[in-house]
């Protein structure tokens, strides 16, 4: 999972409790609680919207209150009804360096004020730009498929301390 990803999935996750009418009628709740009061990201005025033009908008700030050097990524996410769960872990530190050789991850990160290595260093605000926002309308036709309930965790275990997220979702259409 590359950096980026890694805090769109914590920002986007640590909303608590959104409905949004939108994108083909489906609707989109997430949740996300800290498992540590003792986490070293922080999330400030996180939010985000599925709208009807099929646009995923993000909103928020994560604060890193440590320098982080070499962190690995664990994540086990299962959607209800499935047996096989999406769990896996990555060295961060690779995936951004996997991300420093394409452009347009690049440009992605300078939107975030990131530079493409390690070691990430401690970061007041790091807040999604006001203009961010991701199309998905080419995977409407998969929506169905995407649909369901998901609970789980998002664990980041870094050489400066850990910080753990459980971190639930509802994607669904209709009411």
């Amino acid at each position: 999972m590359q950096y980026i990803q890694v805090c769109l999935v914590l920002i986007v996750a640590s909303a608590y409790f959104l409905a949004v009418d939108a994108c083909d009628g489906y609707k989109l709740k997430l949740k996300l609680e800290e498992d540590d009061p003792n986490n070293f990201i922080k999330f400030n005025d996180i939010d985000v919207q599925l709208t009807k033009d099929c646009f995923v908008v993000p909103k928020g700030c994560m604060k890193i209150e440590k320098e982080m050097g070499r962190c690995q990524v664990m994540y086990d996410i299962r959607k209800k009804g499935i047996v096989v769960p999406f769990k896996g872990e990555k060295n961060m530190c690779e995936e951004i360096e996997k991300m420093g050789k394409t452009p347009e991850a690049v440009e992605k990160l300078k939107e975030y004020n990131v530079v493409a290595k390690c070691p990430i260093p401690k970061m007041d605000s790091m807040c999604v730009p006001e203009e961010s926002k991701m199309n998905v309308e080419q995977y409407k036709d998969k929506f169905r498929l995407a649909a369901g309930i998901y609970t789980g965790t998002v664990t980041v275990k870094c050489d400066c301390g850990t910080s753990a997220f459980k971190v639930s979702a509802e994607f669904k259409r209709g009411k």
